[in-house]
Order: structure tokens, then C-alpha cells, then sequence
């Protein structure tokens, strides 16, 4: 039981690595003025980001911040 588990953890840590790294080179960003664009990658989208705009809210969080 215990060995299974041992030649589990090593694909289990790859594929969690590879996740992170997709997801952490997923947007592109940029800040003009009091926004910040975001470019999705995955899925060719540009998006403005404000202070109010809450579909962003994961972006903003992660520091990319607008000038107030």
C-alpha cells in the first residue's frame, strides 16, 4: 500500500507543477493609468480592469493594482 503510494506522489507533483506554472503564465498584464488590461492567454481575450470591476477580482488580488 505504502509504495503505491510513493509511485503515486511523483505524477501527482508533476501534474500539480505543470497546473501551477499554466496558470501563473496565464495573463498578461498591464497597467494604464487608473486600469489594468488583462490579456487571457488561454482564450485570446484582452480585459479592462478597474477598481470596481469584479470579473478581475482574482488578478487584482494577486497584486496588479490601479492607480486610485
Amino acid at each position: 500500500m505504502l509504495t503505491h503510494g510513493f509511485r503515486l506522489a511523483l505524477p501527482a507533483s508533476m501534474l500539480v507543477a505543470s497546473l501551477w506554472a499554466g496558470l501563473m503564465f496565464r495573463y498578461d498584464t498591464q497597467v494604464w493609468g487608473n486600469s489594468v488590461l488583462v490579456h487571457d492567454r488561454w482564450f485570446g481575450t484582452l480585459e479592462r480592469c478597474d477598481v470596481v470591476s469584479s470579473r478581475c477580482r482574482l488578478v487584482l488580488e494577486a497584486g496588479m493594482q490601479p492607480i486610485q
